[in-house]
């Protein structure tokens, strides 16, 4: 019987909270459990019903790719929403554009700090290891500041 990813989500949560209950009012927690319960529930059906269907090989899996991207990125807006306004009374209007960005190059880049962790000591791997993790966080972070510099990239409420 294939798991039931709500039900993992909802017990990490359980098992954190057990070790340290006040991470309940912690910002952090509340925005990450938000989104993640948010795109298990919602993004499944963003994909179902709003995907184009297409039979090209090479542009219904870029298409299918991108879709994805857009859909986990709305769900996880919907869950975040709630948080973001009563705790920093601000939308961000370029959502979508800065996790086109991101998404992508977190993929790479989490794995790859994970083999640095590893690998970061052997001679001269280690240092071009490091050399790509340091670029590729270079041009997340310029790529996020080009977003949030675009004219209108955040409301301010109150």
């Amino acid at each position: 019987r294939p798991p039931f990813t709500l039900n993992i989500v909802l017990f990490s949560a359980a098992l954190i909270l057990a070790v340290r209950p006040a991470d309940l009012f912690n910002v952090s927690f509340q925005l990450s459990y938000s989104a993640v319960i948010s795109i298990v529930a919602f993004s499944p059906l963003f994909t179902r019903h709003h995907t184009p269907n297409t039979k090209h090989p090479l542009l219904g899996k870029l298409g299918r790719g991108v879709f994805d991207l857009v859909w986990v990125s709305m769900a996880a807006q919907l869950g975040t929403i709630p948080f973001t306004l009563y705790y920093f009374h601000q939308l961000s209007n370029y959502f979508l554009l800065t996790n086109l960005i991101v998404l992508p190059l977190a993929t790479i880049l989490v794995p790859l700090g994970l083999i640095v962790l590893v690998l970061g000591n052997v001679p001269y791997l280690g240092a071009g290891l490091v050399w790509c993790l340091q670029k590729g966080t270079e041009l997340m972070i310029v790529s996020v500041d080009w977003v949030q510099s675009l004219p209108g990239a955040v409301v301010q409420l109150l």
